[in-house]
Formats: C-alpha cells, sequence, structure tokens
C-alpha cells in the first residue's frame, strides 16, 4: 500500500477546528487513487515534518515512489517543495 499526502496552506475550517493546513490522504492501490479524505492536520503535518522538515511551502513534486519512506506500516510518497 502507498500513501500520497499532500498539504495545502491556508485556514480551513475541519469540523469545528480552524487549522491552517489541509492535509488530504489519497490510497493508491493498483495504480489507482481511493479513499480521498481528510486527516487529522497535527498528525499529518507530523508526517510531513519527518520527511520534508517544511511548514512554509506547498509540496508539488512527487518523489520516485522507490525513494519513498515507510511510516507505521505505509510507503509514504513525499510531496517536496
Amino acid at each position: 500500500m502507498k500513501a500520497l499526502i499532500m498539504k495545502f496552506m491556508g485556514a480551513h475550517l475541519v469540523g469545528t477546528h480552524l487549522v491552517h493546513t489541509i492535509i488530504m490522504y489519497t490510497r493508491i492501490v493498483g495504480g489507482l487513487m481511493t479513499s480521498m479524505l481528510i486527516i487529522e492536520a497535527a498528525i499529518a503535518e507530523k508526517l510531513i515534518d519527518k520527511i520534508c522538515n517544511s511548514h512554509d511551502q506547498v509540496y508539488h513534486t512527487l518523489l520516485d515512489a522507490e525513494q519513498a519512506p515507510v511510516y507505521d506500516g505505509f510507503n509514504i510518497i513525499a510531496l517536496k517543495p
């Protein structure tokens, strides 16, 4: 299983929480992107910080999946500036 994590800057209302980032999480199964959902921003930011060490940019360039680190059993395809 691979996971695509994308970070968007800006203030967004998620449920009752105003956060400054929305994280889109997409499972990639059989080459198809499925199950897009918004996951809890603070948790996802930790994932992104481990990969990209940046709070300030939108990550738009996909790293090669083979180079992606493994985190909690997911192969994370990191998006980098």
